[in-house]
């Protein structure tokens, strides 16, 4: 599920879509301009956010005294998930022809 240039429908790779700067692009194979919507970025993040929000609001709740190993494990977790959305972010990028 990786962007495509919206004219050649050439894939771009992961490791090219992180280096992408700017909103107008020119396509490395057919040298057509089109630009980058961020838009749907922020997606995946806010997903996990939201997800390990309710997963730490529930261990919380659920026990009333929560162990200091419980607590580390919780935000190892929290970070982990955070990160991998954060990685897979810019497969949410796309790119349209330009106007």
């Amino acid at each position: 599920m990786s962007p495509s240039c919206p004219y050649c429908r050439r894939n771009y790779r992961y490791k090219d879509t992180i280096r992408i700067k700017g909103k107008v692009q020119v396509c490395r194979h057919c040298k057509k301009k089109f630009e980058v919507q961020r838009r749907y970025q922020a997606i995946p993040v806010v997903i996990a956010c939201i997800v390990m929000t309710a997963v730490n609001l529930i261990c919380f709740y659920s026990s009333r005294n929560i162990a200091k190993s419980t607590f580390i494990i919780l935000t190892a977790a929290d970070a982990a998930v955070i990160l991998l959305s954060l990685l897979i972010s810019p497969l949410f990028i796309r790119f349209v022809k330009k106007r």
